[in-house]
């Protein structure tokens, strides 16, 4: 049943960057915290439990927020979400000169609202770790959380790492007024 439900997910987050896809809310997560990891609960079974948000609630005012104005977030879903940018400490310059290695620790959060209506939408996370979490996909960490907070995908998630494998420098694509 586990593996059928993250398999479930993984496809409808595959779609997340084609035209036109339509993540909806995007999912809850039961389990580890990872995708396909599962959870053990006290009795050593696993949990049914939702999972935290790994996303800092704090945000919009730890983190620089890394365009002078909300932009349409092109590759999630297709143009569906307007878009902010929040960047870790030091990591603008990441953004603005695209070269030089990024450092483990680094975070972008990317807050999404529904075009024409600006309701909540999904926050996506992009956090580099140390080296062997993901060689293949640069050692990146992706989170989706639903605009109701329900964790959706947090690990080294395929769909967000093939989309993120076409970007100019170690998985990232520029921000409009990225840097400033």
């Amino acid at each position: 049943m586990r593996r059928a439900a993250t398999a479930a997910l993984c496809s409808a987050l595959s779609g997340a960057c084609a035209a036109g896809a339509n993540l909806g809310s995007v999912g809850m997560s039961h389990g580890g915290g990872v995708t396909g990891e599962s959870s053990s609960g006290d009795a050593g079974g696993a949990s049914n439990a939702p999972v935290a948000s790994p996303i800092p609630s704090d945000f919009r005012t730890a983190m620089t927020r890394a365009s002078s104005a909300r932009f349409v977030s092109k590759g999630h879903a297709g143009g569906r979400w307007e878009a902010d940018v929040y960047a870790s400490t030091g990591a603008l310059q990441t953004l603005s000169v695209a070269r030089g290695a990024v450092a483990v620790g680094t975070r972008f959060v990317e807050e999404h609202f529904e075009r024409g209506d600006a309701g909540a939408g999904p926050l996506f996370m992009m956090e580099k770790r140390p080296a062997g979490f993901d060689p293949t996909h640069g050692d990146w960490r992706y989170v989706a959380v639903g605009a109701s907070g329900e964790v959706a995908a947090d690990g080294p998630v395929e769909s967000c790492a093939g989309c993120h494998g076409d970007a100019p420098h170690d998985h990232l694509f520029r921000v409009p007024d990225g840097g400033r």
